[in-house]
C-alpha cells in the first residue's frame, strides 16, 4: 500500500516537473521567435531602452540600439528619439545622456531628442517614456532593443498603455551560442517572472 502511494507521488512529481520544463521551453521559443517580428510602420518617436554605458561611451550592446534609432530617424520613420536609462553611480553620465551625446555626434538635432535620466529597469524605461510621450503630445512609438528583449518589453509597453510597435536591432552583440543562450535564459526567466508574478524588472 505504502509503495503504491510513493509510486503515485513519484509520478505526480514527474508530471509537475515535466509541465514546468515544457512550459519554460514554450516560453523560450516565444521569446526567441518574437525577436524576429519587426514593424514596417512609422511612428512619432523611437523609444531606446537603456543598456550599459562605459563612461561617456555606449557599450557595444547599447551602440547597436543607438544605431537602430538613428536609422529610424534618418529614414523618416520617426521624428523624435527618446533615450532612457539612469546611472548606477552618481557623478557618471546616465545611459540616456550617453545616448544623446552619441546621437548629437551623428547629426541628430537636439530638438528631436527627449531624455529619461532616472530609470534603472525595463519597466521604468517604458513608464518614464510614456510620461514623455504624453507631455510631448505624441502618440505612437517604436520600441528599440535587442531581439531577445522585445517580447518582455512589448508586453510591458502594452500593459503601460503605450501605442507601441517592435523595432528590434538588426544586429546584436549576443552572436555566439554561449552569449545568445545565456541571454535567452535570462530573458525567458524575466518574462515569466513578469507574466506570473508581475515582477517589474
Amino acid at each position: 500500500m505504502i509503495s503504491k502511494i510513493w509510486i503515485a507521488l513519484g509520478k505526480l512529481v514527474f508530471l509537475v516537473l515535466l509541465t514546468i520544463v515544457l512550459g519554460y521551453g514554450v516560453a523560450a521559443w516565444r521569446v526567441a521567435q518574437f525577436g524576429n517580428e519587426r514593424s514596417d510602420e512609422s511612428a512619432d518617436a523611437a523609444v531606446v531602452l537603456g543598456a550599459a554605458a562605459w563612461g561617456d561611451q555606449p557599450s557595444p550592446v547599447y551602440r547597436e540600439r543607438l544605431n537602430e534609432a538613428l536609422i529610424l530617424y534618418q529614414t523618416g520613420r520617426v521624428r523624435r528619439i527618446i533615450f532612457t536609462g539612469g546611472t548606477p553611480k552618481p557623478g557618471y553620465l546616465t545611459e540616456a545622456e550617453v545616448g544623446q551625446k552619441f546621437a548629437l555626434a551623428h547629426g541628430i538635432p537636439a530638438k528631436a531628442i527627449l531624455l529619461d535620466t532616472e530609470s534603472r529597469s525595463t519597466w521604468q524605461n517604458l513608464t518614464n517614456a510614456k510620461k514623455l510621450v504624453t507631455a510631448a503630445k505624441l502618440d505612437s512609438v517604436l520600441v528599440v532593443s535587442d531581439p531577445l528583449h522585445m517580447r518582455r518589453a512589448m508586453r510591458m509597453a502594452t500593459d503601460i498603455g503605450l501605442h507601441a510597435k517592435p523595432a528590434p536591432t538588426t544586429s546584436s552583440r549576443y552572436q555566439s551560442w554561449r552569449y545568445w543562450s545565456n541571454f535567452l535564459w535570462r530573458e525567458t526567466s524575466l518574462y515569466l517572472a513578469y507574466i506570473v508574478f508581475k515582477k517589474l524588472t
